[in-house]
């Protein structure tokens, strides 16, 4: 077996040294920009609350709140009703998540068309029954009804990252 010696002149040492130090400094740097973006996307990431106000001394209410610290930008709002599913998009969805119950007097509704944004702490009331403070028949009718009532809310981050809002899990 032939050994050979290679010879390194202190320059060639030099810019091999540089060399590794270079490529060393580029992968930290690199790693440092992927944990900025991660930190960045989750320090500006939205949380979704839904609020169901089903108290007699109050108007019957159901809001949206985002606890979160970032934008929250509404991609669709399903409501299970028990028996169906019912995509909260205009008077007509509203209508038909109330049948099978009449009677309930007016209806306040905030129409949530898709991309509606909804910064962080900003709140949103999808809808309540005005006529349902202090009346205890409408209030206990309509306060049943809506208490069965479950939300996925599907919305993404200002980064596009897409979130879900399932009050099945609670």
């Amino acid at each position: 077996m032939i050994c050979t010696q290679i010879e390194f002149a202190v320059s060639d040492l030099t810019a091999i040294s540089a060399v590794l130090i270079a490529i060393a400094a580029l992968i930290v740097s690199v790693s440092q920009v992927v944990l900025m973006r991660r930190h960045n996307q989750m320090s500006v990431k939205p949380q979704l609350e839904i609020y169901k106000d089903l108290f007699l001394e109050s108007p019957i209410s159901v809001t949206i709140k985002n606890n979160g610290l970032g934008t929250a930008i509404l991609k669709s709002i399903k409501i299970h009703t028990g028996s169906k599913v019912v995509i909260f998009k205009d008077r007509a969805s509203l209508h038909e998540m109330m049948s099978p119950r009449k009677g309930y007097g007016t209806i306040k509704s905030y129409l949530i068309s898709k991309n509606t944004s909804l910064a962080a702490g900003e709140t949103i009331e999808m809808f309540s029954l005005p006529d349902s403070e202090n009346n205890e028949e409408v209030n206990k009718a309509f306060s049943e009804h809506v208490d069965k009532f479950r939300f996925i809310i599907e919305f993404e981050s200002i980064y596009g990252i897409r979130y879900e809002f399932n009050d099945f899990h609670r």
